[in-house]
């Protein structure tokens, strides 16, 4: 089951450390600002995203930030859509 990795940016302003790692905000990523940043974690507090589109939807974002997103491979395994299609 993909879900979006959100996780990877989970706070909207601060560096956090977690396992020993440092963990960079949402703000970080040039051309993502902090309401974008806190649409996200908003979005994100009432569940897990299950499609690029759900994410775009709910956290009340474009195309350009999932493109953003996508570079840091926080869609990984995630569909577009939850539209299936059909080969016949």
């Amino acid at each position: 089951d993909a879900t979006i990795e959100t996780e990877k940016f989970v706070n909207d302003k601060n560096f956090t450390i977690e396992n020993g790692k440092i963990r960079p905000p949402l703000t970080s990523i040039k051309g993502l600002g902090l309401s974008v940043a806190q649409n996200i974690k908003a979005a994100r507090e009432d569940g897990e995203f299950f499609t690029k589109e759900d994410f775009m939807f709910r956290a009340k974002v474009g195309q350009s930030t999932v493109d953003m997103l996508d570079n840091f491979n926080c869609f990984e395994g995630v569909s577009d859509t939850a539209q299936i299609t059909f080969d016949i």
